[in-house]
């Protein structure tokens, strides 16, 4: 289920499965979700906030599909291709289920298969080696004069904030891997990414206040920096960084509406939601309340007959511009495919789940790093489509069950085996 939900974690993508990920994971969540609902009675308790957010994120979608359906006339094939995967936050009605010994051997395993593949990921790069499929075209980063790569470990931040708040205090293991998680980490060479990374960590000190740890770990992570320091220099002080902050204290992605602008910079992103918001703006409240339509931008001769933004990732194969979707600001997503109000319900069940992790922060390990991980997804929203993709939401549902037992009691775990290795 974590595999489908994170594009095969980033090693078995849908170039390699010749399929969607989101298409095995919609099959899987329909048919676990059924089985569990006819063998699988509830007797825990729930965040009645959280499941009041879910249900309403539902009741709203379904409402948007017949809205796509009498307002813009769209066929309910086209419906269904349009909108089928964003109705995976679903699968919240069975992840409560899993037993908490499940989810500790998954976490165990999903730890060893992000060190490995965070070791392939730096070979890939250092070397350009085709050690991890790729199907784009790696390009030499202006700034460091290295390939730069997005097919980095998906959950990189989270098992980096275990190793360095609760590991390498633990076992010598662990300062190993947190060199190979932080290399990995500066080599992704995304300057929002790597900021509200070291960001969280930061916090994750904060919270857990123990001064020995603090420490230790702050001494082997200026050792592990090190090495990194030049490429920190160079990726930060870019002429690209003048000019996003530039752009964003000066309001100038506003002139590049109605013209193409260069993807991946922060103007970029503005200019793409400013395009769509200004276009609603003058469209009426129900187009303003759902969103463009629940279809996708792979339909394109209906779109594009539909719409004719002009700022957007450009499609090799069809020569024509995405109208409906980035993966470089979920805000703009949250914008044509929830539209405002549907934007808003999907943002605050991410803001519900981590003031659900906040309560517990004195709980479990992994119950801390899951807040800061959450925290890390809605910071990083003005630079990925995280929180736009409700794939994303089955992971923080997963820990759930380390919050709720079978009889809706408060669980307080500890992730320690005898040996005080996760």
């Amino acid at each position: 289920m974590i595999s489908f939900m994170t594009d095969g974690l980033g090693i078995l993508t849908d170039s390699i499965l010749s399929v969607k990920n989101l298409d095995l994971a919609l099959l899987y969540t329909l048919a676990v979700s059924l089985y569990s609902y006819k063998f699988e009675p509830w007797e825990g308790s729930d965040d009645r906030i959280l499941l009041s957010l879910v249900t309403l994120l539902f009741a709203f979608l379904f409402c948007s599909a017949l809205f796509s359906y009498f307002h813009y006339g769209f066929s309910p094939v086209q419906i269904v291709r349009g909108g089928r995967h964003l109705f995976l936050f679903l699968s919240y009605f069975f992840l409560r289920k899993v037993s908490v010994d499940d989810v500790k051997w998954l976490f165990r395993a999903l730890m060893v298969i992000t060190a490995i593949h965070s070791i392939l990921y730096i070979i890939q790069v250092l070397t350009g080696l085709p050690v991890l499929m790729y199907d784009l075209i790696a390009e030499v980063d202006p700034s460091t004069k290295i390939l730069r790569y997005y097919n980095y470990p998906v959950l990189l931040p989270f098992f980096l904030f275990i190793t360095v708040l609760f590991g390498i205090n633990r076992n010598q293991r662990y300062i190993f891997l947190t060199f190979v998680l932080l290399g990995t980490l500066f080599l992704t060479l995304g300057r929002t990414y790597i900021f509200l990374t070291l960001f969280c960590l930061f916090m994750g000190f904060i919270i857990n206040k123990e001064a020995s740890q603090i420490i230790r770990a702050s001494v082997i992570l200026i050792i592990a920096l090190l090495p990194f320091a030049g490429l920190i220099f160079d990726r930060f002080a870019g002429e690209d960084t003048d000019e996003d902050i530039s752009v964003v204290l000066e309001g100038g992605f506003v002139d590049k509406v109605g013209g193409y602008s260069r993807g991946g910079t922060m103007e970029y992103r503005l200019a793409w939601v400013f395009e769509r918001a200004l276009y609603l703006s003058e469209q009426p409240l129900s187009e303003n309340i759902f969103g463009l339509g629940m279809i996708s931008d792979g339909q394109s001769e209906v779109v594009d007959a539909m719409y004719d933004f002009h700022i957007g990732l450009i499609n090799d194969e069809t020569g024509s511009i995405a109208q409906l979707y980035t993966p470089d600001i979920a805000f703009g997503n949250l914008l044509t495919s929830y539209g405002y109000v549907g934007g808003v319900i999907l943002l605050l069940l991410w803001l519900r789940l981590l003031i659900v992790f906040f309560k517990q922060k004195r709980g479990d390990e992994l119950l801390i790093c899951m807040f800061l991980f959450l925290l890390h997804n809605i910071l990083n929203s003005i630079s990925s489509d995280t929180i736009s993709n409700t794939a994303n939401l089955v992971f923080p549902f997963l820990l759930l069950p380390l919050i709720y037992d079978g009889n809706g009691i408060n669980k307080q775990i500890v992730l320690k085996d005898e040996d005080h290795t996760y």
